[in-house]
């Protein structure tokens, strides 16, 4: 068949371009809902020579632990394997982040009081309120599924 209208064939004019994000998207609103990274930023603290924060680090090992569950030393490539900034850190700070900088990172969650950590943990959700989710679940997958953010999909 002629194309009278001269446009270039489909494949010429659309590219299809996927990113696998899992559950992070949902995982990611909760994480900042609470400001879990500001409160382990506040217990575990880092200094200047830390190319990765440590409470960075815990948020990539703790956001592995819910989609994955890999090894340490398997971190790198689990979060490359997943949509750019989905575990909370960009593509320069992960070239820092080895398995040695977790292991590094977890030392010092095991030095810090993590008695006062989960406290703070615990009241920031309880902060939220009872009206902190005003709409029922299913209104929230058709939000997150919706054409314009395309984090899920609402059937499967």
């Amino acid at each position: 068949m002629i194309d009278t209208q001269g446009r270039p064939p489909a494949s010429a004019r659309f590219k299809l371009h996927s990113e696998r994000t899992g559950p992070l998207p949902v995982d990611n609103h909760f994480i900042e809902r609470i400001g879990l990274e500001d409160l382990l930023a506040r217990h575990i603290p880092c200094d200047a020579r830390c190319a990765v924060p440590h409470a960075r680090a815990l948020g990539v090992l703790l956001r592995s632990l819910i989609v994955e569950r890999e090894p340490i030393d398997r971190q790198q490539e689990t979060v490359h394997g997943f949509a750019s900034g989905m575990f909370g850190i960009d593509a320069k700070a992960m070239a820092h982040l080895s398995d040695d900088r977790l292991g590094r990172a977890l030392d010092h969650l095991f030095d810090a009081d993590r008695t006062a950590l989960l406290t703070e943990v615990v009241l920031a959700v309880g902060e939220l309120g009872p009206n902190a989710y005003p709409k029922a679940a299913p209104d929230y997958l058709t939000d997150w599924a919706a054409p314009d953010k395309g984090w899920l999909r609402k059937f499967y």
